[in-house]
């Protein structure tokens, strides 16, 4: 096993300029000094690191195989945790193993968990596993429950499912259905309605959206993604 914690990452540095920098840093540190099996890599976190590395395993599911989630975690698809292109996404959905470990005396991480899962079920996430932790609070997880969870993450994927794939086909007409109803406010009213229904729908589908949502933008000249 190879582990690898950055320095200078906790909850007071910029997500975006530092942490996720420094986890992909360190990836990159360890694929060119050392043979490693892509399927066994895996990106994990504590708390507010928990909810950073939900963002990494998100954006680069063809780099980590697996996220382990310890006493914090986010709902997918909002304005933190936007989805990745419809190519990405589904390697997340139907590769990626997500681990969730928590104490159950966390009543916040719980409560977080358990939005997240939620989100999971909606977007037709496959490969979740959870484990409550006795009588713990918000503290890192034990021995033997980092034990149970690096087993699970190391697991093979579930097969796909008739389920899962009607899921996602679902979840492909929403998409498809508020692109058109933006499409429509922009014919009527590009810097009013329509800008609005654009950035909402950019707000909860992100890169699935992409590159419908970048052609909207640009037709309605609204001053989005670059647009004038």
């Amino acid at each position: 096993m190879i582990f690898v914690s950055a320095y200078g990452s906790g909850n007071d540095a910029s997500v975006f300029d530092r942490r996720i920098p420094l986890a992909l840093a360190a990836l990159g540190e360890v694929k060119a000094n050392f043979r490693i099996d892509p399927a066994s890599t895996l990106v994990g976190g504590f708390s507010g690191g928990s909810r950073v590395a939900l963002r990494i395993a998100l954006a680069y599911p063809d780099e980590f195989r697996g996220v382990l989630l310890n006493s914090g975690s986010d709902p997918i698809a909002e304005s933190s945790t936007q989805l990745p292109s419809p190519d990405l996404f589904q390697i997340f959905q139907t590769r990626t193993q997500v681990a969730f470990v928590t104490g159950d005396d966390d009543q916040g991480g719980l409560a977080l968990d358990a939005a997240s899962l939620a989100s999971m079920r909606h977007w037709c996430v496959s490969n979740v596993s959870f484990r409550n932790e006795h009588g713990v609070g918000h503290e890192a997880a034990s021995v033997q429950t980092l034990d149970w969870a690096l087993h699970a993450l190391l697991a093979r994927p579930k097969p796909d499912s008739s389920e899962m794939a009607a899921c996602r086909a679902a979840r492909r007409r929403d998409v498809d259905s508020a692109l058109a109803g933006a499409q429509r406010a922009i014919d009527r009213d590009p810097r009013g309605d329509g800008r609005r229904l654009l950035l909402d729908v950019d707000g909860k589908y992100g890169g699935l959206a992409a590159p419908q949502s970048i052609r909207l933008g640009d037709q309605c000249s609204c001053g989005i993604f670059g647009s004038r």
